[in-house]
């Protein structure tokens, strides 16, 4: 997953993070035809990670990050295609 922090993102993997010189906007931009989608205005999560989701967080591996509401439905509407 990647989270917004100002001008940069931070790019988080199974081992290792990563700050890179992109804004969330322009990541979302790249890497939304890979599967990734914005959870939130900060978050953006690969949905083949997320393994739960919640009132208000989406589980990728053991951290939970935030799920807005304007990004509920369109999560919710992914999992009902799997």
């Amino acid at each position: 997953y990647a989270e917004a922090m100002d001008n940069y993102s931070v790019i988080f993997t199974d081992e290792k993070k990563y700050i890179v010189p992109h804004t969330l906007k322009s990541l979302t931009e790249l890497l939304e035809l890979e599967g990734f989608v914005k959870t939130h205005r900060s978050f953006l999560v690969n949905a083949k990670k997320i393994s739960a989701i919640h009132p208000k967080t989406v589980q990728v591996g053991t951290k939970e990050i935030p799920l807005s509401e304007n990004f509920r439905s369109t999560i919710i509407s992914l999992f009902k295609t799997f």
